[in-house]
């Protein structure tokens, strides 16, 4: 653990990058082409720390989508999202290697009205999606911890 002046510990470190969406998967998957990665090949990007449903028919065309549970509803608020701030997106995550299956494991913000705001975030707070917190993905975040206590039935 790094130390700030005075004994106060620093945070965990994070890395950061930008990307441009490609394709919105469903709620909790997209595809970027991830800047400076030396490739134009996409990356599939799995949010971390929340689980939206996937859908039964995938589609880049919003009236072809089929699913469960508001899976179509956080797949479409995903999509408005990444377009109000206009398809570019900052990935973090404090492990660089982390991945779920193929997809890589990040924390996804959009950029709107000069704010980079968390979309998973903003789609529990809405009810599109539940909150899923994995020890390697949230140590010492306590907006995701409060966020999960509130989702809790008398939280």
């Amino acid at each position: 653990m790094r130390w700030l002046p005075f004994g106060q510990p620093a945070g965990p470190t994070c890395y950061f990058w930008t990307g441009d969406v490609t394709f919105v998967a469903d709620g909790d998957t997209i595809d970027v082409d991830i800047h400076g990665d030396g490739n134009s090949t996409p990356a599939a990007i799995r949010f971390i720390g929340i689980n939206a449903m996937g859908l039964r028919t995938y589609s880049s065309y919003p009236e072809r989508r089929a699913g469960e549970c508001h899976g179509v509803d956080a797949t479409a608020r995903v999509e408005a999202l990444i377009k109000a701030g206009g398809g570019v997106v900052r990935l973090s995550a404090q492990n660089p290697a982390s991945k779920s299956g193929t997809r890589l494991r990040r924390s996804v913000a959009v950029r709107i009205n000069g704010v980079w705001t968390d979309i998973g975030s903003v789609l529990t707070r809405e009810g599109t999606r539940s909150t899923w917190p994995t020890p390697s993905s949230t140590r010492g975040t306590a907006r995701t911890t409060t966020t999960a206590r509130s989702l809790r039935p008398g939280g």
